[in-house]
């Protein structure tokens, strides 16, 4: 029986990970929106509970901007669970990935029917990143220590 290598697995689930990010980012602005009003119709229904009501305009941005930031968060666990586990690349390949993928990201969603690029996204983007990145960083530091 052959025995399967999995050394690069990890990054082949990176570069999957920014492959879907820029699939959402192809979708135009009327598929997005229903993708996004999925979940702002079940936060609207929770917020009912506690006699909270929002704009369904304002709970879609929230939505929009929780969901950038979360596959952002997503994407810098994982680039950094590769790196650990099969330093491929050199640092500043690393820093490539986390300043190049949000404007990327981007760039696609300038060219796609109704969506646009925002500067602030693309903040909201390393940010989310960054955050992934640190949370793992530290809960590997203190779980090592």
């Amino acid at each position: 029986m052959k025995k399967i290598n999995y050394r690069y697995t990890i990054w082949i689930i990176v570069f999957l990970w920014i492959a879907l990010i820029f699939s959402y980012s192809l979708k135009n602005a009327q598929i997005s929106d229903g993708q996004s009003f999925f979940f702002v119709y079940i936060l609207d229904d929770l917020l009912s509970l506690f006699d909270w009501h929002f704009s369904l305009d304002t709970l879609n941005h929230f939505v929009r901007k929780c969901a950038h930031f979360t596959e952002y968060a997503i994407l810098g666990i994982l680039i950094l669970l590769a790196y650990q586990y099969q330093p491929l690349f050199k640092h500043h390949v690393l820093h490539f990935l986390f300043l190049a993928v949000p404007f990327i990201d981007e760039t696609i969603q300038y060219f796609v029917p109704g969506r646009s690029a925002q500067l602030s996204d693309c903040l909201l983007d390393l940010s989310g990143m960054l955050t992934g990145f640190m949370v793992l960083a530290i809960l590997s530091w203190l779980l090592i220590e």
